[in-house]
């Protein structure tokens, strides 16, 4: 975000800084757009998946345990 004013900037050694700031501001921004959007569809797409495959349980099953841990007394 502070590489935006140097890619607007006209003054001396502007040409020498742009393009320096352009592939570091464009890589920001993409990689605010995977981390945010298409990180979280591709797990939402692999869960749906492996659902319906049957090798997940749904999460509501997961919340009841399978067995009773023995007590330690």
């Amino acid at each position: 975000a502070s590489l935006v004013p140097i890619l607007w900037e006209t003054g001396i050694g502007s040409d020498v800084m742009k393009p320096i700031a352009a592939p570091v501001v464009g890589g920001m921004i993409t990689s605010t757009i995977h981390v945010l959007i298409l990180v979280p569809v591709f797990f939402v797409m692999m869960k749906e998946r492996s659902l319906r495959k049957g090798g997940l349980r749904p999460s509501h099953e997961l919340n009841e345990p399978d067995t009773v841990a023995p007590s330690s007394q």
